[in-house]
């Protein structure tokens, strides 16, 4: 299990729980990683465990489930990602306990003896980089919030009044009328 962080266009590895356990310990794992980290997402590959597990925390009210298909096998799904982690968008910490573990196993990939932690951060990198739902909807929120925090920066320009009678007036009058017609007519000019 990964616990990342996102920030701007930057992921962060927080935290790595990998332990082998028995289906009723790892969804109390996956609820107390959830509850430790404040997670609003829970990404859980839909295969085998998984489904049911997905299944059981939607049941039981569990926020933020959200379910992962994969589409690629595990090398051609971290391959995907590459550039992602070689641009320096994926950050680890430079101190873990589990760090040294964690990097043998990326470094190995795919001839280890354990491919779950490349095969978890493949996942996660492959459903980050994928447009949700509501992504324009949060885009459009997050540039309001935006024009809240700072209106200075986001000043319609003053619209310009001319003279009555003037050239650029008719101009104008005559863009108004074209507009109209064109859309009276159905089509755009």
């Amino acid at each position: 299990m990964h616990n990342l962080g996102v920030k701007g266009k930057e992921l962060f590895l927080l935290a790595v729980f990998r332990r082998r356990l028995e289906y009723p310990a790892l969804k109390r794992a996956v609820r107390a990683q959830q509850s430790l980290f404040n997670a609003n997402v829970v990404l859980i590959e839909d295969k085998a465990s998984g489904t049911q597990l997905i299944q059981e925390l939607i049941t039981e009210g569990c926020d933020g489930v959200t379910r992962y298909q994969p589409t690629t096998d595990k090398v051609m799904r971290l391959h995907a990602q590459t550039a992602l982690i070689e641009n320096g968008f994926v950050r680890i910490p430079e101190t873990a306990p589990w760090l040294a573990e964690y990097l043998h196993e990326m470094t190995v990939f795919p001839k280890g003896k354990h491919d779950d932690q490349a095969d978890s951060i493949a996942q996660f990198l492959d459903w980050h980089k994928k447009p949700g739902p509501h992504d324009g909807y949060i885009e459009w929120l997050r540039r309001k919030a935006e024009r809240i925090r700072s209106p200075e920066k986001h000043r319609e320009p003053p619209k310009v009044n001319y003279a009555i009678g003037s050239m650029e007036w008719q101009a104008e009058q005559q863009e108004k009328r074209s507009a109209r017609l064109a859309a009276a007519a159905g089509t755009k000019l």
